[in-house]
């Protein structure tokens, strides 16, 4: 990000740079393929400071942001203050380039691009994610718009498999439809099996699956150690640390402690048992389009936190009046499958629409 401070040594009083950053990344996502002047243009009418800024700094910026946001190497970073910032500076940076990238892909008037904001056929509440995308339209990459209506709800053809789901079961000698028909595994067993049928009945072919054999639990520190690296100013902080409500031995602040004192050593050597974890996913992953389990209580979650596959917990009914959830995992770098599944799944359902019982 050296290059972007260097950039914007002179910008308007009033523009900090988080929210230039975040408007230029939401109006490139919002219509790539456009010129530098339509772009410039589109930035003036969202933020009246921006028309300030030289012409040519402000298109070399535009320039380096879409550079940024196409890196082959995901090397992609909002544009924040620094470490040498307090806490506090740095969480209103996050907030002024969210809101920027908001207002830039929702605002702007220029025509948006097929493959970068084809949400017709989603709910509001859905991602849509439908394809990579060249910023200034150089190696567009447009996938057809999903149609909920169709019966092949999971077609994933383009990908080259079939219409699957896996389901993820605790052992991998036991079908999770016996588990959940076992009266001590779920209070709610029934709730998870009218769930599965939901998924049969939109055109999902379910197998039972089994997590890799691996001791994720052995390297789960990482973690720790990155949530700790996350918060290590206001772990520094002694007064502001102990202002946090909870302070039991396993509460957040004290797992931010004692990370500062995992070895460098150890964490190294965990992240490279953490890639062979990520290599025996990929291979599992190859061969399905999502794969479902109960959540919380699913063993896949410590390993997913691990290897980055994205999830989203669905509503499948209440138990004791709270709340209980499946979860759609998907493969990595493929969201839109997994929301697709995710948004047949409510389509089907009500769940999502009913809330516990207050008072």
């Amino acid at each position: 990000m050296s290059a972007f401070t260097e950039q914007l040594w002179n910008l308007p009083a009033g523009l900090s740079e988080s929210l230039l950053h975040g408007a230029v990344c939401g109006v490139l996502c919002a219509a790539p393929g456009e010129s530098l002047a339509a772009y410039r243009r589109a930035l003036t009418d969202l933020l009246a400071d921006a028309a300030r800024i030289d012409e040519d700094e402000l298109d070399r910026f535009i320039e380096m942001a879409g550079d940024d946001l196409v890196s082959p190497d995901f090397s992609f970073e909002p544009l924040l203050p620094g470490e040498e910032f307090e806490v506090d500076e740095r969480v209103e940076g996050l907030a002024e380039w969210g809101a920027g990238f908001v207002n830039g892909f929702e605002e702007t008037d220029l025509p948006p691009h097929p493959s970068a904001r084809d949400t017709a056929a989603y709910d509001d509440d859905a991602l849509a994610v439908s394809g990579s995308y060249d910023p200034f339209g150089t190696a567009p990459v447009q996938t057809p718009p999903y149609d909920p209506t169709a019966s092949h709800a999971f077609d994933t053809s383009a990908h080259g498999h079939d219409e699957d789901a896996a389901i993820e079961h605790p052992r991998a000698e036991t079908n999770l439809e016996e588990e959940l028909d076992s009266a001590d595994f779920y209070a709610g067993q029934g709730m998870y099996a009218e769930a599965l049928d939901v998924f049969r009945k939109a055109g999902a072919t379910l197998t039972p699956i089994a997590m890799p054999d691996f001791p994720a639990g052995a390297v789960g520190f990482v973690l720790s150690a990155e949530a700790a690296a996350a918060f290590d100013d206001l772990t520094r902080n002694r007064e502001q640390l102990a202002t946090l409500t909870e302070q039991t031995a396993n509460a957040w602040p004290n797992t931010f402690r004692s990370s500062r004192f995992i070895p460098a050593v150890e964490y190294i050597r965990a992240m490279r048992a953490r890639r062979l974890l990520m290599q025996h996913m990929d291979t599992l992953m190859s061969q399905y389009d999502v794969f479902l389990s109960p959540a919380p209580g699913s063993a896949s979650l410590q390993i997913t936190n691990l290897t980055g596959h994205p999830a989203l917990a669905l509503k499948c009914g209440f138990i004791d009046n709270m709340p209980a959830s499946i979860m759609v995992t998907g493969r990595l770098y493929d969201e839109a499958t997994m929301c697709r599944v995710a948004l047949a799944y409510e389509q089907a359902t009500a769940w999502h629409r009913k809330n516990p019982t207050l008072g």
